[in-house]
Parts: C-alpha cells; sequence; structure tokens
C-alpha cells in the first residue's frame, strides 16, 4: 500500500502528470495490482473511438447531443442506477470495466 501511496505522490509532483494517470493511481490503493499501463491504453482507445465519432466539432449545444450520444450510447458509459454510493463508481478502471 505504502508503494502505491509513494506512486501517486511521486506522479502528482509532476508537471506533465494526466489526469488519468493520477486517477488510476487512486484507483491502485483498491487494486495495488492494477496495470495503470493497460488501463492508460485503454483510456487512449475510448479517446479514439470518441474523436473519431466526434470528429472536429465546435463547442455547442449539437456536439454536447453528440458527445453524449457517443458517451452513453456507443461506449456504454452510465451512472451506477442501483447502488451511487458504491465506492468502486470513484475508480476509474472500475467505471471503465463495468460501463
Amino acid at each position: 500500500m505504502m508503494r502505491v501511496v509513494e506512486t501517486f505522490a511521486s506522479h502528482l509532483h509532476q508537471p506533465d502528470a494526466s489526469v488519468e494517470l493520477l486517477a488510476f493511481d487512486i484507483a491502485a490503493v483498491a487494486a495495488p495490482h492494477l496495470d495503470v499501463a493497460a488501463q492508460l491504453a485503454r483510456i487512449d482507445l475510448l479517446a479514439q473511438l470518441a474523436g473519431a465519432r466526434l470528429g472536429s466539432s465546435t463547442i455547442d449545444q449539437p456536439s454536447a447531443a453528440e458527445f453524449l450520444q457517443v458517451f452513453t450510447g456507443d461506449l456504454a458509459f452510465h451512472g451506477n442506477q442501483d447502488d451511487y454510493y458504491d465506492p468502486r463508481n470513484s475508480l476509474l478502471d472500475a467505471v471503465i470495466e463495468r460501463r
């Protein structure tokens, strides 16, 4: 557990640390053997899929609707309707897995 916290602290102090990396570091507290590199690759794939679908749209109501369609429809992300307070709802790897 201490190693996971040290890794998070190290990443936190890097000026170019991504939010995704930090989120997976936090998830590693619950799953110390989490393969962060594999999870980052999953995020990259999801971003590519979303980017291909959304293209370079401007920020307006139609693009917001497209964004929602891509993430809630095509990629099947949705909130946990059964257990809003489930701690896994805060762990990025679990959210991606359960989508």
